[in-house]
């Protein structure tokens, strides 16, 4: 060795990378330093090693870079999303009620608007589509 490295921890990771931060819950670094992805925080039993998705991916022939979604964290962060409404509604003691609506121009892909009319039906969530006049 150089005398230039250093011992890399799980712990050194997540203070340079700060996933903790910004992840959500669903991203966080794994015992061997990989990320994981927890799809569903609720059932922590359930984790995906980022790592190996990619390597398959890769195994597969598909070129990087690519784009991964995790349907199971789009339904969970629109059901929190009503969920945290509804709660605060009641705590409040609000008469009104609240319908989120999903500006479709957001991302038009069919598989995220299914998956988010699919989540959403169950709190009468909508579509928006808009256009400029």
């Amino acid at each position: 060795m150089d005398g230039t490295s250093q011992e890399w921890s799980v712990e050194e990771a997540e203070r340079v990378y700060g996933v903790s931060r910004w992840g959500g819950g669903y991203f966080h670094i794994g015992e061997n330093g990989n990320i994981k992805v927890t799809p569903n925080p609720s059932d922590p039993s359930i984790q995906i090693d980022f790592k190996a998705v990619i390597e398959e991916i890769h195994q597969e022939g598909v070129q990087l870079p690519v784009v991964v979604r995790f349907h199971d964290i789009l339904r969970s962060q629109v059901a929190n999303l009503n969920t945290i409404f509804r709660n605060t509604i009641a705590e409040a003691e609000y008469s009104g009620e609240y319908q989120g609506v999903y500006p479709v121009k957001v991302n038009q892909m069919r598989e995220v608007v299914e998956e988010i009319v699919d989540v959403g039906e169950h709190y009468n969530y909508g579509l928006e589509a808009g256009s400029k006049a």
